[in-house]
């Protein structure tokens, strides 16, 4: 199992930051796991925290990508915990439909950024107007990593008043 999860997040990141990066993520007690099996074999792994941040969605090998299986992940997680939000690359074209097609919205300006993820406002800066919303630079504080031109990604589940 150790092995495929490792395939699993190592062929679907650019930058795979290590197994023990994501083993700490997943298997400890502030995550929920998602697992997607053909027979008994791994095909997709995603999780969210449950601050509602949503990790990472990896399905492979690559003949599984395609057939929805990333947007189940997101749709069961969303029963777990219908508010979320993400940070993602504006490079990231799949997955911006991805996230636009199950309900999450992009924050438009700061004052909505903060209020969906108000620890991470200090691991921001040079905020800029984007065709989709307003992008940043992101601090990753666990990997010193600055990733430049991303979006915030929200999901609030509707309130009929």
């Amino acid at each position: 199992m150790v092995k495929s999860i490792q395939l699993l997040l190592s062929t679907s990141y650019a930058k795979f930051y290590g197994l023990d990066y994501h083993f700490i993520r997943m298997f400890n007690s502030s995550d929920i796991l998602y697992l997607a099996f053909d027979d008994i074999t791994l095909v997709g792994i995603s999780y969210v925290k449950r601050n509602g941040r949503r990790g990472t969605s990896a399905i492979y090998p690559t003949k599984y990508r395609g057939l929805g299986i990333a947007k189940e992940f997101i749709k069961m997680s969303l029963l777990d915990y219908p508010s979320q939000y993400t940070f993602v690359s504006t490079d990231q074209d799949g997955l911006i439909r991805l996230l636009t097609d199950c309900g999450f919205k992009v924050a438009q300006n700061v004052e909505e950024i903060a209020l969906n993820s108000k620890a991470e406002l200090g691991s921001l800066s040079k905020f800029n107007s984007h065709l989709l919303g307003i992008s940043f630079n992101r601090l990753s504080k666990s990997r010193s990593v600055l990733k430049e031109n991303c979006l915030m990604f929200y999901h609030k589940p509707r309130v009929d008043v």
